[in-house]
């Protein structure tokens, strides 16, 4: 590595075109760690090194030297970080989040889903919290046929986009996780399962299996785009929100989740329509239900490492009367096709990677809270009109009483 080293400290002021190298507001993103984003960029670009770690990044430029947390960290980030964030993304230290568009008007109800649910008889909270601790729940009743039509209206929504269905594993081996997520997520977010002197992690998203099913992938240009949907239960520690959302099921740390893959050519044009299609089609499924939401633009400080440009949907809770995100979109550039080695096939040598996109396309738990303060009635809750087809039809005219 020591004539890699030499070319790379040598392309380190090299002008990039169409790169937009994200600005951090944090004292410790000093000009020698910006450095190790650019050289990890001219490591892709140059070298085709392909696919390469921030630990390997790590041993080459800072072996046998000492860092505190922090610089690590940093480090760590901008090894991850190879796209840049999009023209179009605030930036800043002080940057806020823009509304980009609104869907109806905010409606105002007495009741939040906490006390819904219980009434309702949807969930009994203090089974769960006996059997699995803090967030823990039993979903009963008329709550499990409320999940179900979610889902299975979820599915033929898919279905009607042409989607590939998945069913996914639950589980991912360490070697694997560590190409699908970012490092710090190992902490935050990822259940640890060790067996037979083997390590593996609960998949927070289905997304993490659907990429691990895609690398050392090619595709033909005509192939793409790929679309692939999965509904899959998920896992997550939630160590980063301690104290939020802590009552009712808006925030667990198992639910059940349908989530959107895509995978286009890496034409910025045709890509950026693909991402808006994309974004388009989540947020007509959220009209379909006749919530109240707006589609929010986030800046360069809420972007986690993989995103080049990222819109959340926030639904509005009339019961709890503030928005809530129900919905994360993001492109991904080609970072995660880089990091899984996904390519596109040509005739010639060059290597040409694809831009991968994914969506939350439904939390289920999360939207039977949203769905429940918004559909509140005096005595109960009415069905959405959507979820009737999926429901019984001996619900009292789709109305579910106190």
């Amino acid at each position: 590595f020591s004539d890699l080293k030499l070319f790379l400290l040598n392309s380190i002021e090299t002008k990039y075109e169409n790169i937009h190298i994200r600005k951090c507001s944090r004292n410790f993103y000093n000009y020698k760690i910006l450095n190790i984003q650019r050289i990890t960029f001219e490591i892709v670009k140059y070298m085709k090194i392909l696919p390469i770690s921030s630990d390997e990044i790590v041993s080459i430029y800072f072996k046998n030297k000492n860092y505190n947390s922090e610089r690590l960290k940093a480090m760590e980030i901008f090894c991850f970080k190879l796209n840049g964030v999009h023209l179009s993304v605030p930036l800043g230290s002080n940057c806020s989040n823009i509304i980009v568009r609104k869907h109806s008007q905010e409606s105002y109800y007495k009741t939040s889903h906490y006390d819904l649910l219980n009434k309702l008889g949807f969930v009994d909270y203090d089974s769960g919290i006996k059997s699995s601790g803090n967030r823990g729940f039993f979903l009963i009743n008329q709550g499990v046929y409320f999940k179900m039509s979610l889902i299975n209206y979820s599915i033929n929504y898919c279905k009607s986009l042409n989607y590939q269905p998945m069913l996914v594993p639950l589980f991912l081996k360490k070697s694997i996780m560590k190409r699908c997520v970012q490092l710090f997520d190992f902490r935050d977010q990822l259940y640890k399962i060790v067996s037979s002197g083997s390590t593996f992690f609960l998949i927070a998203t289905s997304e993490q299996s659907i990429c691990a099913k895609l690398i050392n992938s090619s595709f033909l240009p005509h192939e793409l785009p790929k679309r692939y949907f999965s509904c899959s239960s998920c896992f997550r520690k939630e160590a980063g929100s301690h104290g939020k959302d802590t009552r009712g099921i808006f925030r667990v740390h198992q639910f059940d989740k349908i989530e959107q893959y895509c995978v286009s050519i890496n034409k910025n044009k045709y890509a950026d329509l693909f991402f808006e299609y994309l974004l388009h089609t989540t947020e007509d499924f959220y009209k379909a239900l006749g919530l109240c939401y707006n589609i929010v633009q986030l800046g360069v400080n809420d972007l986690n490492n993989f995103a080049y440009k990222k819109f959340d949907i926030e639904a509005w809770f009339s019961g709890s009367k503030v928005f809530k995100e129900i919905v994360s979109c993001t492109d991904c550039y080609s970072f995660q096709a880089i990091r899984l080695c996904i390519k596109l096939k040509l005739l010639t040598q060059k290597r040409n990677f694809i831009r991968t996109f994914n969506s939350t396309l439904i939390a289920i738990e999360r939207v039977i809270c949203c769905l429940v303060e918004n559909y509140q009635s005096q005595h109960g809750v009415i069905v959405p009109t959507n979820l009737r087809n999926y429901f019984d039809r001996e619900s009292y005219k789709y109305k579910i009483f106190f």
